[in-house]
């Protein structure tokens, strides 16, 4: 369907094609970290897990339940949700945090991802649901949820429940209407995005310059793709360039993270398309560069609010929903269109109006004829009233073909009176009182809609004042924040993480070391002929002869801690050790987050240690590894990273951190 040119100006300025590819795109990263944690959280935070989640809940609950005095009223409930954000709190004592239980929330936010991303729109009960699921989740993850992204999801998940719909539908219960007519979208939330993408890369930009060295010398991305925690196969062509072209990167970086991000926030259409534009391509580029979790995927859905319906409307091939688009902006034009002639002074403006006046007269002098006739041979006077009424709205391509349906009742209606005239002029007296009684429900009917619409014109103000004086209050640490010498990056000021600080890669390693967990069954673990086997987890390097791996935006949470493991002591990483643990007792909630067994026949090692081993991409010397198949070079470092570790060693960090043994 074409969109008709009078239109397009509005949709400038409008964004209902916006809230839906937005909604679409932030539930399928909801999708993916609901999908990640449901995965493998039994195996990070089950009761079997490295770090059991149902410990984490036992240590904050003395402190919750102080509150209100051991009452449990609704006041105080809100009080503990929101010191500590998690469902699991209320669970009984007696029932606790089990596996099934912690699996749940990743589950439902699973399967509410998936409908808010088929239907392309929510209500705002499900938006608000997903986010207190997803902060369920977070606020018992520990270390494995401790990442900027998570902070970076809950504050797009928290804007995201106010560009859905809070009313209810007749026919579905809750509102999922992609273009509902009474919330449309609203401006403080799409500038809210604005504001967000604006300080996740000025953030960014900041970190880098206020940083690492390499970053004011342009030299940075010499060493990038090669140290992130997990490259993907194109950064090894990436590292493998010349050195101007990363001089040329390391600059463009600053460019585009401390310069660009001001044409976000500048209230001019060409300044916010281009500057939505150049972020997205940048996080594009990242993307292909590296597995950084679903980081930068996130970090494209504030960019998408730069973009208005005339912008996305390409996109949208379906007529249904082009038809929609096409309602409401009708809807709200009929004003605009009758005085536009008005506006635009003249002859030919008045002459405009003056004809649509005569046109409007002559219909009603045609619809007191009809009116007049169907007296005359008792027809159906109230629909054809109805009728021209309803023909009224020229242009409105819903009014159009209610118009048409009733001229055809009409008509029918009219056959069936013409054989029947005098028994219809004697019960006209009963036509006339059928007439009353109709008009008076559809005068019912139409206070009613005026009133739904004057509350919901209310709640949208109300709504978009709260959250301009919400983000705006919030928003003052943060900027303090950026503006101090000593910028943090990756906080949160407030429990509820609904403003929150960002940044990324402050400084950059120049080597890359690695933890190589190893495990052998003989008895002596210090003797020479000890044969030892490498343990390979499922992303972070470790064969040399193995591509790096191409995961993104899913994110593996064991190897992303094990490049973060390499910069420290093993003994302040105590998930390490309880690692070699579950390796030995050959826990089945663990195993799943490695490679396969690499023991023979499957029996677990006796000892479990850790060497050190500094990794290098191969070059272009040792030939293209895609037919080598040749990827790192690597030399085992003099020490050991962890000392050879049996079960009785480990018992005591066990006994230590409370966590379960087996016999």
């Amino acid at each position: 369907m074409q969109i008709p040119d009078k239109h397009l100006p509005r949709l400038r300025q409008t964004f209902w094609l916006t809230r839906i590819v937005l909604l679409r795109f932030l539930a399928f990263i909801y999708l993916v970290a609901f999908l990640c944690a449901a995965f493998q959280n039994r195996g990070l935070l089950g009761r079997d897990g490295l770090l059991p989640a149902y410990l984490e809940v036992e240590r904050r609950k003395p402190g919750l339940e102080s509150l209100g005095g051991g009452t449990l009223s609704l006041s105080v409930m809100w009080e503990r949700f929101k010191r500590f954000p998690c469902l699991f709190q209320f669970l009984p004592d007696d029932i606790g945090l089990t596996d099934n239980l912690l699996d749940g929330p990743a589950w439902v936010g699973a399967f509410l991802s998936a409908l808010v991303f088929w239907k392309g729109s929510g209500h705002w009960t499900v938006l608000l649901s997903l986010w207190v699921l997803y902060h369920t989740l977070v606020n018992v993850g520990q270390r494995w949820y401790s990442f900027g992204w998570e902070s970076q999801l809950l504050e797009s998940g928290f804007l995201a429940i106010f560009l859905s719909s809070p009313f209810l539908s007749s026919r579905t219960l809750l509102d999922f209407s992609q273009m509902p007519s009474l919330w449309p979208p609203l401006q403080s939330v799409i500038w809210g995005y604005r504001w967000l993408l604006f300080r996740i890369m000025i953030g960014a930009g900041l970190i880098k310059l206020r940083g690492d060295q390499c970053w004011r010398d342009l030299t940075c991305m010499n060493y990038h793709y090669e140290t992130q925690p997990n490259p993907n196969p194109l950064a090894w062509f990436f590292h493998n360039n010349l050195e101007q072209f990363h001089w040329f990167e390391t600059f463009t970086n600053h460019i585009v993270e401390i310069l660009l991000p001001a044409l976000l926030l500048i209230p001019l259409r060409q300044c916010r398309l281009l500057g939505g534009c150049v972020q997205m391509g940048f996080q594009l580029v990242l993307i292909s560069s590296g597995n950084l979790s679903f980081l930068n995927w996130l970090t494209i859905l504030p960019a998408l609010a730069c973009f208005d319906d005339a912008f996305l409307l390409p996109l949208f091939r379906s007529t249904r929903v082009r038809d929609s688009l096409v309602a409401v902006v009708c809807k709200e034009s009929p004003q605009e269109d009758r005085h536009r002639g008005t506006r635009g002074g003249g002859a030919k403006g008045a002459e405009k109006v003056e004809e649509n006046t005569d046109t409007q007269s002559a219909e009603e002098e045609e619809g007191a004829e009809e009116t007049a006739e169907s007296r005359e041979g008792g027809g159906p006077a109230r629909v054809a009233v109805l009728a021209g009424s309803a023909s009224t709205g020229v242009g409105n391509a819903l009014r159009k073909r209610r118009a048409e349906k009733l001229s055809e009742e009409v008509a029918a209606m009219e056959k069936r009176a013409s054989p029947n005239r005098e028994e219809g002029n004697e019960d006209h007296g009963d036509s006339q009182a059928k007439h009353r009684r109709r008009v008076k429900p559809d005068s019912q009917r139409g206070l009613f809609s005026l009133l739904c619409r004057f509350f919901a014109f209310l709640l949208r103000v109300s709504v978009e004042l709260s959250l301009v004086f919400l983000i705006g209050r919030l928003s003052s640490p943060v900027v303090s924040n950026l503006l101090s010498q000593r910028q943090a990056m990756n906080t949160s000021f407030d429990s509820f993480r609904l403003v929150n600080t960002y940044g990324a890669f402050g400084s950059i390693t120049k080597e890359r070391n690695e933890v190589i967990v190893e495990g052998t069954a003989s008895d002596n673990p210090n003797s020479p002929d000890s044969q030892w086997y490498e343990i390979e987890f499922k992303c972070k390097p470790g064969d040399v002869r193995r591509a790096p791996c191409l995961i993104s935006p899913y994110h593996l949470r064991l190897d992303w801690l094990m490049w973060f493991a390499a910069f420290q002591n093993w003994r302040v990483n105590p998930w390490l050790p309880h690692l070699a643990y579950k390796l030995i007792k050959n826990e089945a909630a663990v195993l799943p987050l490695l490679a396969p067994n690499p023991f023979p026949e499957g029996r677990p090692p006796r000892f479990v240690r850790a060497s050190h081993y500094r990794y290098r991409f191969t070059s272009w010397k040792d030939g293209n590894p895609l037919l080598t198949g040749v990827w790192w070079k690597r030399e085992r470092l003099p020490y050991l990273y962890m000392p050879p570790l049996g079960e009785r060693d480990i018992l005591p960090i066990l006994n230590q951190f409370g966590w379960k043994q087996y016999r």
